[in-house]
Protein backbone atom coordinates (compact mmCIF):
# COMPACT_ATOMS: atom_id res chain seq x y z
CA UNK A 1 0.00 0.00 0.00
CA UNK A 2 1.59 3.31 -1.28
CA UNK A 3 1.41 6.76 0.92
CA UNK A 4 -1.34 7.71 -0.96
CA UNK A 5 -3.69 4.44 -0.60
CA UNK A 6 -3.12 4.82 3.45
CA UNK A 7 -3.42 8.50 3.80
CA UNK A 8 -6.91 8.11 1.69
CA UNK A 9 -7.87 4.68 3.63
CA UNK A 10 -7.03 6.03 7.20
CA UNK A 11 -9.33 9.34 6.77
CA UNK A 12 -12.05 7.32 5.45
CA UNK A 13 -11.86 5.23 8.37
CA UNK A 14 -12.27 8.40 10.66
CA UNK A 15 -15.46 9.48 8.38
CA UNK A 16 -16.73 6.11 8.96
CA UNK A 17 -16.36 5.93 12.55
CA UNK A 18 -14.89 3.53 14.60
CA UNK A 19 -18.17 2.36 15.49
CA UNK A 20 -19.01 1.14 12.21
CA UNK A 21 -18.60 -2.62 10.93
CA UNK A 22 -14.72 -2.48 9.64
CA UNK A 23 -15.27 -5.15 6.55
CA UNK A 24 -11.73 -4.20 4.24
CA UNK A 25 -11.69 -5.29 0.84
CA UNK A 26 -9.46 -8.17 0.83
CA UNK A 27 -11.80 -9.88 3.16
CA UNK A 28 -15.17 -8.99 0.56
CA UNK A 29 -13.03 -10.55 -1.84
CA UNK A 30 -12.03 -13.35 0.16
CA UNK A 31 -15.52 -13.70 1.29
CA UNK A 32 -16.58 -13.84 -2.52
CA UNK A 33 -14.04 -16.02 -3.58
CA UNK A 34 -15.28 -18.71 -0.99
CA UNK A 35 -18.66 -18.68 -1.94
CA UNK A 36 -18.49 -18.68 -5.81
CA UNK A 37 -15.34 -21.14 -6.22
CA UNK A 38 -13.59 -18.12 -7.68
CA UNK A 39 -9.80 -19.24 -8.47
CA UNK A 40 -8.57 -15.66 -9.41
CA UNK A 41 -9.40 -11.80 -8.81
CA UNK A 42 -8.18 -8.97 -9.93
CA UNK A 43 -9.41 -5.51 -8.41
CA UNK A 44 -8.54 -1.61 -8.56
CA UNK A 45 -10.56 1.05 -7.36
CA UNK A 46 -9.30 4.56 -8.88
CA UNK A 47 -10.32 7.88 -8.17
CA UNK A 48 -9.31 10.54 -10.89
CA UNK A 49 -5.75 9.64 -11.66
CA UNK A 50 -5.32 8.11 -8.27
CA UNK A 51 -4.80 4.38 -7.76
CA UNK A 52 -7.10 3.83 -4.30
CA UNK A 53 -6.76 0.22 -4.16
CA UNK A 54 -5.11 -2.90 -6.32
CA UNK A 55 -4.51 -6.12 -5.60
CA UNK A 56 -4.36 -9.48 -7.50
CA UNK A 57 -5.69 -13.07 -5.42
CA UNK A 58 -5.52 -16.56 -6.23
CA UNK A 59 -4.45 -18.32 -9.05
CA UNK A 60 -4.54 -17.70 -13.06
CA UNK A 61 -4.17 -20.98 -13.46
CA UNK A 62 -4.86 -23.66 -10.27
CA UNK A 63 -3.42 -26.79 -12.28
CA UNK A 64 -0.11 -24.70 -12.62
CA UNK A 65 0.00 -22.88 -9.80
CA UNK A 66 0.63 -19.39 -11.65
CA UNK A 67 -1.04 -17.12 -9.37
CA UNK A 68 -2.89 -14.01 -10.93
CA UNK A 69 -0.99 -10.73 -11.50
CA UNK A 70 -1.88 -6.97 -12.94
CA UNK A 71 -0.49 -8.29 -16.21
CA UNK A 72 -2.61 -11.34 -16.66
CA UNK A 73 -5.18 -11.15 -19.45
CA UNK A 74 -8.99 -11.95 -18.46
CA UNK A 75 -11.86 -12.27 -20.71
CA UNK A 76 -13.62 -8.55 -20.05
CA UNK A 77 -17.21 -9.99 -21.99
CA UNK A 78 -19.57 -7.52 -22.32
CA UNK A 79 -17.61 -4.78 -20.57
CA UNK A 80 -16.03 -4.35 -23.87
CA UNK A 81 -19.29 -3.42 -25.57
CA UNK A 82 -18.23 0.48 -24.50
CA UNK A 83 -14.93 -0.18 -27.11
CA UNK A 84 -17.79 -1.00 -29.93
CA UNK A 85 -19.56 2.02 -29.13
CA UNK A 86 -16.94 4.21 -28.80
CA UNK A 87 -15.57 3.32 -32.17
CA UNK A 88 -19.36 3.55 -33.68
CA UNK A 89 -19.20 7.02 -31.80
CA UNK A 90 -16.13 7.86 -33.32
CA UNK A 91 -17.20 7.20 -36.67
CA UNK A 92 -20.20 9.47 -36.19
CA UNK A 93 -18.05 12.23 -35.91
CA UNK A 94 -16.35 11.96 -39.07
CA UNK A 95 -19.19 11.88 -40.45
CA UNK A 96 -19.16 8.42 -41.80
CA UNK A 97 -22.18 7.40 -40.39
CA UNK A 98 -24.88 8.97 -38.44
CA UNK A 99 -26.63 6.87 -34.84
CA UNK A 100 -29.78 7.67 -36.15
CA UNK A 101 -29.00 5.85 -39.45
CA UNK A 102 -31.04 2.94 -40.03
CA UNK A 103 -28.93 -0.43 -40.09
CA UNK A 104 -30.18 -1.10 -44.16
CA UNK A 105 -28.28 1.91 -45.21
CA UNK A 106 -24.96 0.17 -44.54
CA UNK A 107 -26.72 -3.71 -44.47
CA UNK A 108 -27.87 -3.26 -47.88
CA UNK A 109 -28.60 -7.17 -47.93
CA UNK A 110 -31.07 -7.47 -44.62
CA UNK A 111 -34.34 -7.88 -44.35
CA UNK A 112 -37.18 -5.43 -45.63
CA UNK A 113 -38.07 -5.21 -41.53
CA UNK A 114 -34.48 -4.19 -40.68
CA UNK A 115 -35.31 -0.50 -42.34
CA UNK A 116 -36.76 0.31 -38.88
CA UNK A 117 -33.94 -0.41 -36.73
CA UNK A 118 -31.14 2.35 -36.44
CA UNK A 119 -28.03 2.61 -35.17
CA UNK A 120 -29.23 4.09 -31.99
CA UNK A 121 -31.38 1.13 -31.45
CA UNK A 122 -28.79 -1.04 -31.74
CA UNK A 123 -26.44 0.86 -28.91
CA UNK A 124 -29.31 1.28 -26.38
CA UNK A 125 -30.53 -2.51 -26.63
CA UNK A 126 -34.42 -1.50 -28.04
CA UNK A 127 -33.82 -2.89 -31.63
CA UNK A 128 -36.14 -5.81 -30.75
CA UNK A 129 -34.11 -7.87 -32.76
CA UNK A 130 -33.74 -11.29 -30.50
CA UNK A 131 -30.14 -12.15 -28.61
CA UNK A 132 -28.73 -15.18 -30.59
CA UNK A 133 -27.46 -16.69 -27.55
CA UNK A 134 -30.91 -17.87 -27.09
CA UNK A 135 -31.27 -19.51 -30.73
CA UNK A 136 -29.90 -23.30 -30.31
CA UNK A 137 -27.87 -22.76 -34.04
CA UNK A 138 -25.90 -20.54 -32.32
CA UNK A 139 -24.90 -23.60 -29.79
CA UNK A 140 -24.31 -21.08 -26.93
CA UNK A 141 -25.72 -23.67 -24.14
CA UNK A 142 -22.92 -26.22 -25.23
CA UNK A 143 -20.08 -23.78 -25.16
CA UNK A 144 -20.75 -21.87 -22.02
CA UNK A 145 -21.84 -25.54 -20.59
CA UNK A 146 -18.35 -27.23 -21.30
CA UNK A 147 -19.98 -29.77 -23.93
CA UNK A 148 -17.77 -31.05 -26.85
CA UNK A 149 -19.13 -33.06 -29.38
CA UNK A 150 -18.19 -32.74 -33.15
CA UNK A 151 -21.48 -30.79 -33.95
CA UNK A 152 -20.66 -27.94 -31.61
CA UNK A 153 -17.12 -28.14 -32.47
CA UNK A 154 -17.20 -27.89 -35.71
CA UNK A 155 -19.93 -24.97 -35.64
CA UNK A 156 -17.68 -23.43 -33.18
CA UNK A 157 -14.49 -23.52 -35.39
CA UNK A 158 -16.30 -23.06 -38.63
CA UNK A 159 -18.65 -19.99 -37.96
CA UNK A 160 -17.60 -16.74 -39.27
CA UNK A 161 -18.73 -12.98 -38.57
CA UNK A 162 -20.10 -12.94 -42.28
CA UNK A 163 -21.58 -16.25 -41.67
CA UNK A 164 -23.24 -15.20 -38.19
CA UNK A 165 -24.48 -12.33 -39.94
CA UNK A 166 -26.72 -14.46 -42.58
CA UNK A 167 -28.02 -16.10 -39.75
CA UNK A 168 -29.29 -12.77 -37.80
CA UNK A 169 -31.17 -12.04 -40.56
CA UNK A 170 -33.26 -15.16 -39.66
CA UNK A 171 -33.91 -14.00 -36.08
CA UNK A 172 -37.62 -13.07 -34.91
CA UNK A 173 -38.17 -9.44 -33.65
CA UNK A 174 -39.19 -9.64 -29.95
CA UNK A 175 -41.34 -6.51 -30.15
CA UNK A 176 -41.64 -3.50 -32.65
CA UNK A 177 -38.22 -1.46 -32.12
CA UNK A 178 -38.08 1.04 -29.93
CA UNK A 179 -41.23 -0.56 -28.29
CA UNK A 180 -39.13 -1.88 -25.37
CA UNK A 181 -35.41 -2.88 -24.45
CA UNK A 182 -34.19 -6.20 -24.16
CA UNK A 183 -30.51 -7.18 -23.96
CA UNK A 184 -29.06 -8.31 -27.13
CA UNK A 185 -25.67 -9.39 -28.40
CA UNK A 186 -26.44 -9.54 -31.47
CA UNK A 187 -27.25 -5.84 -32.12
CA UNK A 188 -23.01 -5.44 -30.84
CA UNK A 189 -22.25 -7.52 -33.45
CA UNK A 190 -23.86 -5.80 -36.44
CA UNK A 191 -22.46 -2.74 -35.02
CA UNK A 192 -19.09 -4.07 -35.30
CA UNK A 193 -19.96 -5.21 -38.86
CA UNK A 194 -21.05 -1.97 -39.60
CA UNK A 195 -17.88 -0.56 -38.75
CA UNK A 196 -16.14 -3.09 -40.73
CA UNK A 197 -17.82 -1.90 -43.91
CA UNK A 198 -17.31 1.74 -43.43
CA UNK A 199 -14.12 2.09 -42.34
CA UNK A 200 -12.87 -0.77 -44.77
CA UNK A 201 -10.81 -2.12 -41.40
CA UNK A 202 -10.74 -5.09 -39.13
CA UNK A 203 -12.87 -4.15 -36.10
CA UNK A 204 -10.09 -5.25 -33.50
CA UNK A 205 -7.66 -3.01 -35.37
CA UNK A 206 -10.54 -0.26 -35.70
CA UNK A 207 -10.69 -0.08 -31.70
CA UNK A 208 -6.73 -0.50 -31.93
CA UNK A 209 -6.22 2.24 -33.45
CA UNK A 210 -8.46 4.43 -32.12
CA UNK A 211 -9.17 3.64 -28.15
CA UNK A 212 -6.85 0.45 -26.62
CA UNK A 213 -3.38 2.05 -28.44
CA UNK A 214 -4.01 5.68 -27.41
CA UNK A 215 -5.07 5.09 -23.85
CA UNK A 216 -1.38 2.69 -23.48
CA UNK A 217 -3.83 -0.38 -23.21
CA UNK A 218 -1.37 -2.30 -24.61
CA UNK A 219 -1.78 -6.20 -23.53
CA UNK A 220 -5.59 -5.62 -24.65
CA UNK A 221 -6.39 -7.75 -27.68
CA UNK A 222 -8.83 -10.46 -29.02
CA UNK A 223 -9.39 -13.14 -26.31
CA UNK A 224 -7.91 -16.33 -28.70
CA UNK A 225 -4.68 -13.86 -29.53
CA UNK A 226 -3.92 -13.34 -25.30
CA UNK A 227 -3.90 -17.34 -25.24
CA UNK A 228 -1.47 -17.32 -27.86
CA UNK A 229 0.66 -15.48 -26.23
CA UNK A 230 0.34 -17.24 -22.85
CA UNK A 231 -0.82 -13.86 -21.39
CA UNK A 232 -4.77 -15.10 -20.81
CA UNK A 233 -5.90 -17.21 -17.47
CA UNK A 234 -7.41 -20.63 -17.67
CA UNK A 235 -11.25 -19.65 -17.58
CA UNK A 236 -13.16 -22.22 -14.83
CA UNK A 237 -16.64 -22.87 -14.62
CA UNK A 238 -18.96 -24.59 -12.35
CA UNK A 239 -20.71 -28.36 -13.62
CA UNK A 240 -21.90 -30.78 -11.79
CA UNK A 241 -20.39 -29.19 -8.17
CA UNK A 242 -17.16 -29.21 -9.72
CA UNK A 243 -14.89 -26.94 -11.26
CA UNK A 244 -13.63 -27.64 -15.06
CA UNK A 245 -11.50 -25.33 -17.48
CA UNK A 246 -13.43 -23.89 -19.95
CA UNK A 247 -13.07 -23.25 -23.53
CA UNK A 248 -11.86 -19.53 -24.73
CA UNK A 249 -14.33 -17.13 -26.46
CA UNK A 250 -13.31 -16.70 -29.85
CA UNK A 251 -13.57 -13.37 -31.77
CA UNK A 252 -15.49 -15.37 -34.89
CA UNK A 253 -18.58 -16.34 -32.52
CA UNK A 254 -18.59 -12.98 -29.93
CA UNK A 255 -16.76 -10.66 -32.05
CA UNK A 256 -17.91 -6.72 -31.11
CA UNK A 257 -20.49 -8.09 -28.44
CA UNK A 258 -17.68 -8.82 -25.97
CA UNK A 259 -14.54 -11.07 -27.12
CA UNK A 260 -11.62 -8.82 -25.62
CA UNK A 261 -9.14 -9.80 -23.17
CA UNK A 262 -7.30 -7.30 -20.91
CA UNK A 263 -5.09 -7.44 -18.09
CA UNK A 264 -5.46 -5.56 -14.84
CA UNK A 265 -2.72 -2.67 -15.96
CA UNK A 266 -4.90 -1.75 -19.04
CA UNK A 267 -7.94 -1.54 -17.84
CA UNK A 268 -6.76 1.07 -15.11
CA UNK A 269 -5.46 3.14 -17.92
CA UNK A 270 -9.10 2.58 -19.15
CA UNK A 271 -10.43 4.09 -15.79
CA UNK A 272 -8.12 7.02 -15.71
CA UNK A 273 -9.11 7.79 -19.62
CA UNK A 274 -12.95 8.05 -18.72
CA UNK A 275 -12.13 10.05 -15.48
CA UNK A 276 -9.64 12.63 -17.58
CA UNK A 277 -12.42 12.15 -20.41
CA UNK A 278 -10.31 10.96 -23.25
CA UNK A 279 -12.17 9.01 -25.06
CA UNK A 280 -13.37 9.08 -28.52
CA UNK A 281 -16.79 10.18 -27.43
CA UNK A 282 -15.20 12.97 -25.24
CA UNK A 283 -13.53 14.32 -28.33
CA UNK A 284 -16.48 14.28 -30.07
CA UNK A 285 -18.07 16.21 -26.91
CA UNK A 286 -20.83 13.33 -26.82
CA UNK A 287 -21.88 13.79 -23.31
CA UNK A 288 -22.75 10.16 -22.16
CA UNK A 289 -21.90 10.72 -18.48
CA UNK A 290 -24.71 12.96 -18.47
CA UNK A 291 -27.48 10.25 -19.94
CA UNK A 292 -30.48 9.69 -17.89
CA UNK A 293 -32.92 7.47 -19.32
CA UNK A 294 -34.25 5.52 -22.48
CA UNK A 295 -37.23 6.80 -21.75
CA UNK A 296 -39.69 4.43 -19.81
CA UNK A 297 -37.56 1.34 -20.95
CA UNK A 298 -36.73 -1.24 -18.42
CA UNK A 299 -32.85 -0.17 -18.02
CA UNK A 300 -31.60 3.00 -18.87
CA UNK A 301 -28.57 2.21 -21.00
CA UNK A 302 -26.20 3.32 -24.27
CA UNK A 303 -23.22 2.64 -25.39
CA UNK A 304 -22.04 -0.17 -23.38
CA UNK A 305 -23.32 1.53 -20.15
CA UNK A 306 -25.78 0.97 -18.05
CA UNK A 307 -26.86 4.35 -15.92
CA UNK A 308 -28.72 4.60 -12.81
CA UNK A 309 -28.39 6.59 -9.61
CA UNK A 310 -28.39 5.91 -6.23
CA UNK A 311 -28.79 8.84 -3.39
CA UNK A 312 -28.64 11.71 -5.69
CA UNK A 313 -25.23 9.92 -7.42
CA UNK A 314 -25.25 8.95 -11.37
CA UNK A 315 -24.07 5.68 -11.42
CA UNK A 316 -22.57 3.87 -14.86
CA UNK A 317 -21.64 0.43 -14.84
CA UNK A 318 -21.57 -2.75 -16.97
CA UNK A 319 -20.45 -6.19 -16.54
CA UNK A 320 -19.44 -8.87 -18.53
CA UNK A 321 -19.45 -13.23 -18.45
CA UNK A 322 -17.77 -15.46 -20.63
CA UNK A 323 -17.40 -19.45 -20.59
CA UNK A 324 -14.66 -19.06 -17.58
CA UNK A 325 -15.04 -15.23 -17.11
CA UNK A 326 -16.62 -12.92 -14.91
CA UNK A 327 -16.21 -8.45 -15.19
CA UNK A 328 -17.62 -5.92 -13.12
CA UNK A 329 -17.54 -2.29 -13.31
CA UNK A 330 -19.08 0.45 -11.73
CA UNK A 331 -18.37 4.90 -12.29
CA UNK A 332 -19.34 7.29 -9.93
CA UNK A 333 -19.29 10.54 -12.31
CA UNK A 334 -20.18 13.10 -9.33
CA UNK A 335 -16.70 11.40 -7.68
CA UNK A 336 -14.87 11.14 -10.18
CA UNK A 337 -14.31 7.34 -8.55
CA UNK A 338 -14.34 3.53 -10.50
CA UNK A 339 -14.19 0.42 -9.61
CA UNK A 340 -13.06 -2.58 -11.86
CA UNK A 341 -13.04 -6.35 -10.97
CA UNK A 342 -11.73 -9.14 -12.85
CA UNK A 343 -12.21 -13.10 -12.31
CA UNK A 344 -11.52 -16.29 -14.03
CA UNK A 345 -15.00 -18.17 -12.76
CA UNK A 346 -17.69 -18.35 -15.65
CA UNK A 347 -20.19 -15.73 -15.80
CA UNK A 348 -21.50 -15.14 -11.96
CA UNK A 349 -24.04 -12.63 -11.35
CA UNK A 350 -22.44 -11.97 -7.54
CA UNK A 351 -19.52 -10.20 -8.84
CA UNK A 352 -21.41 -6.62 -9.04
CA UNK A 353 -22.45 -6.90 -5.16
CA UNK A 354 -18.80 -7.62 -4.31
CA UNK A 355 -18.31 -4.36 -6.46
CA UNK A 356 -20.31 -2.09 -5.28
CA UNK A 357 -19.37 -2.81 -1.78
CA UNK A 358 -15.75 -2.89 -2.31
CA UNK A 359 -16.67 0.68 -3.99
CA UNK A 360 -18.72 2.07 -1.20
CA UNK A 361 -15.73 1.02 1.72
CA UNK A 362 -14.10 4.39 -0.49
CA UNK A 363 -16.85 6.17 -1.34
CA UNK A 364 -19.19 5.93 1.66
CA UNK A 365 -22.23 7.55 0.28
CA UNK A 366 -22.62 4.32 -1.56
CA UNK A 367 -23.01 1.85 1.34
CA UNK A 368 -26.55 -0.05 0.77
CA UNK A 369 -28.71 1.10 3.59
CA UNK A 370 -29.71 -2.33 5.49
CA UNK A 371 -32.81 -0.95 8.41
CA UNK A 372 -36.28 -1.54 7.24
CA UNK A 373 -38.97 0.99 6.48
CA UNK A 374 -41.87 0.10 7.87
CA UNK A 375 -44.82 2.21 5.44
CA UNK A 376 -47.95 1.07 3.74
CA UNK A 377 -46.45 1.34 0.57
CA UNK A 378 -42.78 0.03 1.01
CA UNK A 379 -45.12 -3.40 2.47
CA UNK A 380 -46.98 -3.62 -0.74
CA UNK A 381 -44.26 -3.64 -2.81
CA UNK A 382 -42.50 -5.54 -1.11
CA UNK A 383 -45.10 -8.30 -1.81
CA UNK A 384 -45.10 -7.37 -5.12
CA UNK A 385 -41.40 -7.97 -5.15
CA UNK A 386 -41.73 -11.37 -3.50
CA UNK A 387 -44.74 -12.45 -6.05
CA UNK A 388 -42.32 -11.31 -9.16
CA UNK A 389 -39.40 -13.09 -8.14
CA UNK A 390 -41.50 -16.39 -7.67
CA UNK A 391 -43.12 -16.35 -10.77
CA UNK A 392 -39.78 -15.56 -12.63
CA UNK A 393 -38.71 -19.06 -10.80
CA UNK A 394 -41.99 -20.70 -11.73
CA UNK A 395 -41.94 -19.29 -15.22
CA UNK A 396 -45.62 -18.20 -14.61
CA UNK A 397 -47.28 -15.76 -14.86
CA UNK A 398 -46.49 -12.22 -13.71
CA UNK A 399 -48.48 -10.34 -11.46
CA UNK A 400 -50.51 -7.10 -12.30
CA UNK A 401 -48.83 -3.43 -12.22
CA UNK A 402 -45.49 -3.82 -14.56
CA UNK A 403 -45.65 -0.99 -17.01
CA UNK A 404 -45.85 -1.81 -20.81
CA UNK A 405 -42.32 -1.93 -21.82
CA UNK A 406 -40.98 -4.07 -18.60
CA UNK A 407 -44.19 -6.36 -18.67
CA UNK A 408 -43.24 -7.00 -22.41
CA UNK A 409 -39.19 -7.28 -21.12
CA UNK A 410 -39.61 -10.04 -18.75
CA UNK A 411 -42.54 -12.16 -21.23
CA UNK A 412 -39.31 -12.70 -23.30
CA UNK A 413 -37.11 -15.69 -23.11
CA UNK A 414 -33.92 -12.94 -22.46
CA UNK A 415 -36.31 -11.22 -19.97
CA UNK A 416 -36.93 -14.79 -17.82
CA UNK A 417 -32.95 -15.71 -18.26
CA UNK A 418 -31.93 -12.55 -17.32
CA UNK A 419 -33.49 -12.79 -13.88
CA UNK A 420 -32.97 -16.62 -14.16
CA UNK A 421 -29.26 -16.26 -14.68
CA UNK A 422 -28.89 -13.31 -11.34
CA UNK A 423 -30.88 -15.31 -8.76
CA UNK A 424 -28.69 -18.53 -9.82
CA UNK A 425 -27.67 -18.94 -5.81
CA UNK A 426 -31.27 -19.76 -4.81
CA UNK A 427 -34.93 -17.24 -5.22
CA UNK A 428 -35.53 -15.67 -1.93
CA UNK A 429 -39.13 -16.06 -0.52
CA UNK A 430 -39.04 -12.75 1.56
CA UNK A 431 -38.02 -8.60 1.08
CA UNK A 432 -37.99 -5.63 2.85
CA UNK A 433 -37.75 -2.34 2.05
CA UNK A 434 -34.90 -0.32 3.64
CA UNK A 435 -34.44 3.28 0.99
CA UNK A 436 -36.48 5.11 -1.43
CA UNK A 437 -35.50 8.42 -3.37
CA UNK A 438 -37.13 10.50 -5.80
CA UNK A 439 -35.83 10.37 -9.20
CA UNK A 440 -37.40 12.49 -11.49
CA UNK A 441 -40.96 11.84 -12.55
CA UNK A 442 -40.27 8.15 -10.11
CA UNK A 443 -39.99 7.02 -6.93
CA UNK A 444 -37.40 4.72 -6.46
CA UNK A 445 -37.70 1.62 -3.82
CA UNK A 446 -34.65 -0.50 -2.78
CA UNK A 447 -34.92 -3.95 -0.94
CA UNK A 448 -32.92 -6.93 0.47
CA UNK A 449 -34.29 -10.33 -0.39
CA UNK A 450 -32.46 -12.15 2.29
CA UNK A 451 -32.22 -16.21 0.58
CA UNK A 452 -29.36 -17.89 3.44
CA UNK A 453 -27.48 -17.29 5.67
CA UNK A 454 -24.43 -16.60 3.15
CA UNK A 455 -26.95 -15.33 0.00
CA UNK A 456 -29.19 -11.97 0.48
CA UNK A 457 -29.88 -9.98 -2.77
CA UNK A 458 -30.51 -6.30 -3.85
CA UNK A 459 -33.01 -5.14 -5.78
CA UNK A 460 -34.07 -1.58 -7.08
CA UNK A 461 -37.35 -1.06 -9.03
CA UNK A 462 -38.76 2.45 -10.30
CA UNK A 463 -42.76 3.46 -9.49
CA UNK A 464 -44.58 5.74 -11.94
CA UNK A 465 -47.20 7.98 -11.06
CA UNK A 466 -49.91 5.13 -11.56
CA UNK A 467 -47.80 2.88 -9.24
CA UNK A 468 -46.61 0.81 -11.94
CA UNK A 469 -43.14 -0.51 -11.40
CA UNK A 470 -41.45 0.49 -15.07
CA UNK A 471 -37.55 -0.41 -13.93
CA UNK A 472 -36.22 -3.69 -11.98
CA UNK A 473 -33.07 -3.53 -11.22
CA UNK A 474 -29.76 -5.18 -8.63
CA UNK A 475 -27.90 -1.78 -8.27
Amino acid sequence: MNKIQFIYIFILFLAIGCSAPYVDPEKMVQNFMKEGNVQGVFVAVVKGDSILYQKSFGFADKESGKVMSAQTCMELGSISKAFTAETIYYLHYQQLLHIDDPVTKYLTEAPAKWSSVTIKHLLSHTSGIQNYLLDSRFKAAEYFGGTKDSTVENFITNVTTDSLLQMFYTLPFEFTPGASWSYSNTGYIILGKIAEKISGKNFFELVREQITSPLGMHHTTANEIASQRGCLATGYFIKDSSLHPSRVLKSNYAFSAGAWASTGNDMINYLKAIHNKTLPSDKGSYDWRNITSNGDHPYSYEGGRFFSTFNGMKIISHGGGTPGFTSSWFYVPDKNISIILLTNRQDYAAIDETAWNILSFFEPALQYPDIEIDGEEEKQFSNKLVKIVQAIKADSTLPNGLYGPLSIFMKTENGKGFWKWYFERGFPEKAYCVDNEIIGKYKAYRFRLPYSDAVEYRLTILVNEKKEIVQMRWW
